[in-house]
């Protein structure tokens, strides 16, 4: 490496944030619209909150495949020789990552083509959103799977010999796909209150939808982080205790971490209180 490691470890967490503020959009923003279009499908102001919803979507997808190429690289770098197994080991699963994407990226604009502005979507319309969501939801699994095979060599020789199967059978799998799964959830309900609140500002005849939409954002992250919480908890323990304690440390990693639960806590409050 041809710099001190700690500089590539802290450009790839910061590049990483970066990646996951528009990725989290995108993959949350899809439950989101999918469960308004099913389940508040009658409701007007849902109908005008999904249109302009699936509106950000293709420059959010866009900045999400751009700004994850910095710590994609980092990544290599730094665990290349753990890394790059990994993606051999799952072959044409990460491979297909690539179709998916793009399979996903042409439905968002096949939706903003088809979706009105305040009328009801048609049941084409809804499909079409559920498919979406169900493409983003499994590239977030082949990820999941991806991440946990770089990290635990132990599996590789099995999976290589055909006595295990791609999917990795490691007891943090589903904890810490639903721990992907309900962040992006929480990350996308603040992405729906600052459109929101945007409307509000800028658009004044929008001012019922922008009012609608920061009031369900914001219920979207408090349950989303509530439910959070309890994932969080649960892929500790599947973690185990001695990689916690690794993790965690002492001193001023212990003290950060405990800053970060009172923060988390303080906000839970904030987003009550504002609803």
């Amino acid at each position: 490496i041809p710099s001190p490691e700690f500089i590539f470890q802290f450009l790839s967490v910061i590049t990483f944030v970066l990646h996951l503020i528009f990725m989290n959009y995108v993959l949350g923003g899809t439950i989101m619209v999918t469960v308004n279009e099913w389940l508040q499908g009658q409701n007007p102001m849902a109908s005008q909150a999904n249109s302009l919803l699936i509106r950000v979507m293709p420059v959010a997808l866009s900045l999400a495949i751009t700004m994850g190429v910095a710590p994609l690289l980092f990544v290599q770098v730094i665990y290349g020789n753990f890394f790059y197994i990994a993606n051999i080991l799952m072959g044409f699963l990460w491979l297909s990552i690539i179709g998916l994407v793009m399979a996903g990226f042409y439905m968002i604009y096949y939706l903003l083509s088809r979706r009105p502005t305040s009328e009801r979507a048609s049941r084409t319309t809804r499909i079409g959103v559920l498919i979406n969501t169900v493409i983003f939801l499994i590239v977030a699994f082949l990820y999941t799977n991806n991440a946990i095979l770089t990290e635990n060599p132990q599996y590789w020789r099995d999976i290589y010999s055909g006595q295990r199967g791609i999917i990795v059978p490691d007891p943090t799998l589903w904890s810490r796909y639903l721990h992907n799964i309900v962040g992006s959830m929480a990350v996308a309900g603040l992405w729906c209150a600052i459109i929101g609140r945007y409307q509000l500002r800028f658009h004044p005849d929008h001012a019922d939808v922008g009012q609608w939409m920061v009031k369900n954002g914001l219920h979207w992250t408090m349950a989303a982080t509530i439910f959070e919480i309890l994932i969080g908890g649960i892929f500790l323990i599947f973690i185990g205790l001695d990689k916690v304690k690794a993790f965690m440390g002492n001193g001023f990693l212990f003290v950060g971490w405990s800053v970060a639960v009172v923060t988390a806590i303080i906000a839970l409050i904030c987003m009550f209180m504002a609803m």
